[in-house]
């Protein structure tokens, strides 16, 4: 019997050590860690996660954070019956909103972070490690130590990969994808990727559980860590 492993995937401009706090939680499976910071284009960011799996045998379970969760969604579509379960943060099926729908980023937005990332990616970056968090999270003093856990930034090609990966991306359920139990977590005062469209989640899986926290932003498992074990415990409760 193959033995399950548990992929973690971080998001942009996060290093896969983001998540070693939280391994604990699942004690019985093996963990692989992923992060994007090696990227140079869109198209490697898929590669690095189908890599990254290729060499794990047997089910996995999926915990992705912002473009972790995307790229996770977006594998799911060929890889879903390798899924036991997934965890997904602070995701989105659709970053950049089109003309019919509200939802989402104006592209113009990523565009001109593209354009500032060439020339001062520090400034790009701390303006948005600040949009990480709610209010009350930085009067706590928490938004502070965000960057603390990875002081370096990554290269600017791997800035730019994880934009345009996000201009690009939208998820279309499948079939499989459709069968994967999903475990969904968003701060309610996330202003990366707001808890919205919850029906449309509904319609896209078919086991959802759907938890929203009050005076959170967009980092969860980082300002309130505890919680954050439980919500994984409590999924596999849910599910299993």
């Amino acid at each position: 019997m193959n033995h399950p492993t548990c992929v973690w995937i971080s998001g942009w401009s996060a290093a896969k050590e983001i998540w070693m706090p939280f391994l604990e939680v699942f004690p019985d499976q093996d963990h692989l860690l992923v992060d994007f910071l090696s990227c140079s284009s869109p198209g490697e960011l898929m590669k690095e996660l189908y890599h990254a799996v290729s060499r794990v045998n047997g089910p996995v379970t999926v915990i992705g954070w912002s473009l972790g969760a995307m790229v996770a969604l977006k594998w799911m579509e060929s890889a879903a019956p390798r899924v036991r379960q997934a965890y997904l943060i602070g995701g989105a099926m659709q970053f950049v909103r089109s003309r019919r729908e509200d939802c989402g980023w104006d592209d113009r937005v990523l565009r001109q972070m593209i354009r500032q990332l060439k020339k001062e990616p520090e400034k790009v970056v701390a303006r948005f490690d600040r949009n990480l968090f709610s209010g009350q999270e930085h009067v706590a003093g928490i938004a502070g130590m965000w960057r603390q856990t990875a002081p370096s930034l990554p290269s600017l090609e791997a800035l730019e990969a994880g934009l345009q990966f996000l201009r690009e991306y939208r998820f279309s359920p499948t079939e499989d994808s459709k069968k994967v139990p999903v475990c969904l977590l968003f701060g309610k005062e996330d202003r990366i990727c707001p808890p919205e469209g919850q029906q449309q989640w509904m319609e896209a899986f078919r086991q959802v559980y759907f938890s929203v926290w009050e005076n959170t932003g967009h980092a969860p498992f980082f300002t309130r860590p505890d919680l954050f074990k439980g919500w994984l415990r409590s999924g596999v409760d849910q599910y299993e």
